[in-house]
């Protein structure tokens, strides 16, 4: 159950540090390793948020943000383009992520839930997530989404303090888009 009083609204550019430090927090525990510098991502979520296409919105508890999840279209990951038969204009859902002292009270599905409400006039949507996120996985099924292709990809994590090549399996999961 969560605690504390709980808001999902659209991102500002008030925003983009406390999510990046959020982010990289998020992102070096299990099961990402990975490692980034706040001002790299504080940059990346800048230019996101300067595209027309993108749809981004934060959690706050008590007034404190503690997430975000955001959206753009699919065209801009050619890389998805090639596994799904998609129109390059849904929206490809990039990034969920709660800060660990939040995690496991529903802020996700409810930013998620904002998201897709956000994203009127469109029927189908797709996300990308690991094998090893079988909470998003779970989650997005409750939406009715299905997944609809795999891969296998090696990307760089920080493990035992060294950062090195590991393997990981990618899901990708589609679906009709509530209220649309």
């Amino acid at each position: 159950m969560p605690t504390g009083n709980i808001r999902i609204r659209r991102l500002s550019p008030n925003d983009f540090q406390h999510l990046a430090e959020i982010y990289c927090i998020c992102f070096a525990g299990k099961p990402w390793f990975e490692v980034y510098q706040a001002e790299e991502v504080a940059d990346e979520i800048k230019e996101v948020y300067s595209w027309k296409d993108a749809v981004m919105v934060v959690a706050e508890v008590n007034d404190v943000v503690v997430g975000a999840a955001w959206s753009f279209s699919v065209w801009r990951k050619p890389d998805v383009m090639a596994l799904v038969n998609m129109h390059p204009i849904f929206p490809y859902i990039s990034e969920i992520f709660v800060s660990p002292e939040h995690q496991g009270q529903g802020i996700a599905k409810r930013m998620v839930d904002r998201l897709l409400d956000c994203l009127v006039d469109i029927r189908f949507g797709v996300v990308r997530t690991s094998v090893n996120q079988p909470i998003i996985i779970r989650m997005f099924e409750g939406f009715g989404w299905k997944i609809v292709a795999t891969e296998n990809v090696v990307s760089n994590k920080c493990l035992n303090g060294v950062v090195q090549s590991a393997p990981d399996k990618r899901v990708i999961l589609a679906g009709r888009i509530p209220n649309s």
